[in-house]
C-alpha cells in the first residue's frame, strides 16, 4: 500500500472521528437545552417542598433558561428559603449578576408583578416571607463557567402564620424598643396603636411594624385618634405614620405613586387633616399594615409643649373589624352605625358623605367610637342599652 492511500485512510478517519465528536457536542447541547422547562407548583393546603437547579447537586448545564411557577389557593401565602446557592459571582467592573442569576417575581393579588433583584455568588438570599399567593422563579445560566446551582424550599402556609414584617431599631435609648411592632390577636374585633414613647417622646431611626388581621371575608376600618409628630408638614421625613394594605406586596424597590390606594401616610399634625375621611382608611381585605419611620427626635418646641401643657407626642390609631360597608337594605349582623351624611352648620350647607359601617355587637358602649368618622351612634345611650331596667318607669292604670 503505497504511503498516499495511507494518507487518505488516516484523513478519512480523522474526519470521522471529528464528525463523531461534533454529533456528540450537537447532542450534548442539545439534550443542555431540552434539560430545563416550565415548572407549574400549586398548593391547595398547607404543605412545601424543595426545587433544585438542573443536575444539582453537581453543576448545572450552560444556556438554561428555568421558570418555576409557584402558585397557591387564596386562603394561603407563600414563604421561600434558599438552603444551598453556589452560582458564578458578580462580573468584576460592573459588579452585576451578568451571567448566571436567580430572580424571584411576586405577584401580588392585583395581579401586578413585584420584580426582585439578581442572586449570584454563593451568598445565600435572605428569607423571603411573601403576603402573596403567586410567585414565580427564573434561573438563567450562560455559556461560561458552571457550578453547584441551588436547593429551595417553598411553604405553603395558612394566614396564622402571617407575622408583621421585621421592624428596626436603632436608637441608644432602648426604652422604647418593646413597643416597636407587632400584631393583633385573633378573635379581636378591634384595638389601639400608639407611637412607641407616646405620649411623651418617640425614638429616632426606627421603623416599626404592625401586622392587624381579621378574620377573611371582613375588613379593617382604621383612623387617627389623635396624631402631633411635628410642627409643620415641611418635617415630614423626620416623623411619618403609613396605613399599608396588607395585600400589597412590601418592596423596597417599589416606587409608590401619589395616587397608589394601597397606601397612604400621615405626618405633621392633625390639625392638617381636617376634611371628612382624611384621617381614616378602609382596607380591600382581612390585613393591613401600620407602618412608623423616624429619622430624628421630637423637635423642642414639642417637647417643651409637653412638659408645660401636657400636649402628647406620636401617634393613637384605631382599627375596627368590620363586616362589611352596608349598601342600602343589606341587613347588618352585629351593629349596624347611622352612617349618612355630615353637614357642617356654618350657613354655607356644606355637607360630606360618611360611611356606613357594620361592626360587632361587643363594641357597643365599650367607650371607644368604633364607627366612621363623626359617627358616635356606637356609644349613645350607653346608660339605657346597658341599664334598661333603671329606665322603666311603671305608670299605673
Amino acid at each position: 500500500m503505497n504511503v498516499a492511500v495511507l494518507l487518505l485512510a488516516f484523513m478519512i478517519g480523522i474526519t470521522k472521528s471529528t464528525e463523531g465528536q461534533q454529533q456528540q457536542q450537537q447532542q450534548k447541547s442539545e439534550k443542555s437545552q431540552k434539560i430545563c422547562e416550565t415548572q407549574e407548583i400549586h398548593g391547595k393546603e398547607v404543605s412545601g417542598g424543595y426545587l433544585t437547579s438542573p443536575n444539582y447537586p453537581f453543576s448545572y448545564p450552560s444556556n438554561q433558561d428555568c421558570l418555576f411557577n409557584i402558585t397557591a389557593s387564596a386562603n394561603l401565602v407563600i414563604h421561600l428559603t434558599f438552603t444551598h446557592f453556589h452560582l458564578e459571582d458578580r462580573a468584576l467592573r460592573s459588579n452585576q449578576c451578568l451571567n448566571d442569576y436567580v430572580i424571584v417575581t411576586v405577584v401580588d393579588y392585583q395581579g401586578r408583578e413585584h420584580i426582585g433583584e439578581r442572586f449570584c455568588g454563593n451568598q445565600l438570599p435572605e428569607p423571603l416571607h411573601t403576603m402573596q399567593n403567586s410567585v414565580y422563579i427564573r434561573f438563567h445560566s450562560s455559556h461560561t463557567n458552571e457550578y453547584s446551582g441551588f436547593r429551595l424550599r417553598y411553604q405553603f402556609l395558612t394566614e396564622e402564620s402571617i407575622f408583621e414584617p421585621a421592624s428596626s431599631y436603632f436608637d441608644d435609648d432602648l426604652r422604647y424598643l418593646r413597643y416597636c411592632g407587632g400584631h393583633s390577636n385573633t378573635k379581636t374585633f378591634n384595638g389601639e396603636i400608639r407611637s412607641p414613647g407616646y405620649p411623651s417622646f418617640y425614638p429616632k431611626n426606627v421603623t416599626c411594624n404592625w401586622l392587624l388581621r381579621v378574620d377573611p371575608g371582613k375588613k379593617i376600618y382604621i383612623r387617627v385618634q389623635y396624631l402631633e409628630l411635628s410642627p409643620t408638614m415641611a418635617e415630614c421625613d423626620k416623623a411619618s405614620v403609613y396605613i399599608i394594605d396588607g395585600y400589597r406586596h412590601d418592596s423596597t424597590t417599589d416606587i409608590v405613586k401619589k395616587d397608589d390606594a394601597s397606601q397612604v401616610k400621615f405626618c405633621g399634625s392633625q390639625l392638617y387633616y381636617t376634611e371628612e375621611g382624611m384621617k381614616s382608611y378602609m382596607s380591600t381585605g382581612n390585613r393591613l399594615i401600620v407602618r412608623f419611620v423616624t429619622k430624628g427626635h421630637p423637635s423642642p418646641s414639642l417637647l417643651t409643649k409637653y412638659e408645660k401643657q401636657g400636649k402628647p407626642i406620636g401617634f393613637r390609631l384605631i382599627w375596627t373589624e368590620v363586616e362589611n360597608i352596608l349598601p342600602e337594605g343589606n341587613v347588618c349582623p352585629g351593629f349596624a352605625c347611622k352612617g349618612g351624611e355630615l353637614c357642617i352648620d356654618d350657613g354655607q350647607n356644606v355637607c360630606a358623605s360618611r360611611t356606613q359601617l357594620c361592626i360587632d355587637k361587643s363594641l357597643i358602649c365599650n367607650g371607644v367610637y368604633n364607627c366612621a368618622e363623626n359617627d358616635y351612634t356606637d356609644e349613645e345611650d350607653c346608660k339605657l342599652r346597658l341599664f334598661p331596667h333603671l329606665f322603666n318607669i311603671n305608670i299605673p292604670a
